[in-house]
């Protein structure tokens, strides 16, 4: 192809008529020797293709080779980065249990709110993916139970729960929290963004928190908790005042009374007639007896490989709920709190969002470094699949080339004889 575009290109030279007619004679001839630009045969040209598909099916196996070193690399840090959230979840989940059990001793928010109550939505995500449906089922709940024009506002803890919500409830996005996912969640995190909520000055009756239960390795629930707002209202608060007795030392020292009394002591020659002991006999049994006696059941334990065991797990979304300090302060089972006044409910009221924050920050990085895991070693398994496929397939295009080019040279041997 390159030849004959020579030719045409001397041709136009030699039809402008150029000053010099040594390249008008260079063209006339090259165009009467048209035997000299040889074309390349279909023979040629299938070699070719057969040639150039080889290149691309080879460096496509090599990529697919070195995705499976990555997804294979990443299953590992994400089971160690697992074991570690597992080990933390364990006292994390104190903070949230114990403020959610108070809540529901309580029985506060146990009415329906009004229909126009202003609402705080809270989704705990984190800003890295390549770890399945964990952030997305979150966004999707939110999706699916709240309309954009809905009186409430929604902080997004991780960019991938903002990124999802923002083409719909982008109007409703009160801010955003990044870089959260590359370390560990610490109490401090959660302290930071319940004062940056409480700090923006948007005040709501009731809420929610969006999170992910870790439940097993690869299993994990999407759950809420409740939020709780901080208007006063301590009149409903009451208690009572009891008096206990108090006695002086004269007066309790009469109620102390003891005896006196003798334990025997014995010499060591009276007491060594007081042991005795008797001489038996066990039998001894031979070899051959005891055998009769052993028997044993031979059963069998089921073992299961990784694929059957992440086909069981699932994860589902919950909630926690969150409430205003007039909606604690109506509760009516508040008052078998003793000593709760204004100051101190909101002052729990701000901790128990803080350990809420802190519990579902813990629960969602567990269940996403064990999703995370999942999907490498899937990952890892479909990039095998496609290996063999590519390997496949390399070699029988390879095997093609070697016999047609065999085909040829037996073809100009039988020719030549």
């Amino acid at each position: 192809m390159a030849l004959l575009s020579l030719q045409k290109y001397l041709e136009v030279l030699a039809a402008q008529k150029t000053s010099r007619g040594g390249i008008s004679l260079a063209v006339k001839m090259l165009s009467r020797s048209t035997f000299l630009l040889p074309l390349c045969g279909p023979q040629q040209q299938q070699q070719q293709r057969a040639m150039s598909t080889l290149k691309a099916i080879s460096m496509r196996l090599r990529s697919v080779k070195n995705i499976q070193k990555i997804t294979k690399s990443m299953k590992m840090v994400s089971a160690a980065k697992y074991a570690r959230a597992e080990r933390e979840l364990k006292p994390a989940r104190a903070y949230g249990i114990g403020a959610k059990t108070f809540y529901e001793a309580a029985e506060i928010g146990a009415e329906e709110p009004a229909p126009d109550a202003s609402q705080l939505l809270v989704a705990v995500t984190s800003d890295r993916g390549l770890c399945g449906a964990v952030h997305s089922s979150i966004a999707k709940r939110i999706r699916a139970n709240y309309t954009p024009e809905g009186n409430y506002k929604i902080v997004c803890i991780g960019d991938k729960s903002r990124t999802i919500l923002q083409r719909t409830h982008n109007q409703n996005i009160l801010f955003h929290v990044s870089e959260v996912g590359k370390k560990a969640p610490s109490f401090s995190d959660a302290t930071a963004v319940a004062q940056e909520i409480l700090a923006s000055g948007y005040e709501f009756n009731t809420g929610n928190i969006f999170f992910n239960i870790f439940r097993s390795v690869v299993s994990y629930d999407t759950s809420e908790l409740p939020l709780y707002s901080l208007d006063v209202g301590v009149s409903v608060v009451s208690y009572d005042t009891s008096e206990l007795p108090l006695y002086s030392l004269d007066v309790g020292v009469s109620v102390v009374s003891y005896d006196t009394s003798e334990l025997p002591l014995y010499s060591l020659d009276v007491g060594v007639s007081v042991v005795s002991y008797d001489t038996s006999e066990l039998p001894l049994y031979s070899l051959d007896v005891g055998v009769s006696v052993v028997s044993y059941d031979t059963s069998e334990l089921p073992l299961y490989s990784l694929d059957v065991v992440v086909s069981v797990v699932s994860y589902d979304t919950s909630e926690l709920p969150l409430y205003s300090l007039d909606a604690v302060t109506k509760s009516p089972n508040l008052a078998v709190y003793d000593s709760l006044d204004a100051e101190v409910t909101q002052s729990y009221l701000e901790f128990s969002l803080a350990s809420m924050l802190y519990y579902a920050m813990k629960e969602g990085a567990c269940s996403e470094q064990s999703s995370r895991m999942t999907a490498m070693d899937n990952a890892s398994k479909n990039a095998g699949e496609m290996i063999d496929k590519l390997t496949l397939t390399f070699n029988r295009t390879r095997q093609a080339v070697i016999t047609r080019e065999l085909i040829e040279i037996i073809s100009g041997a039988a020719a030549l004889k």
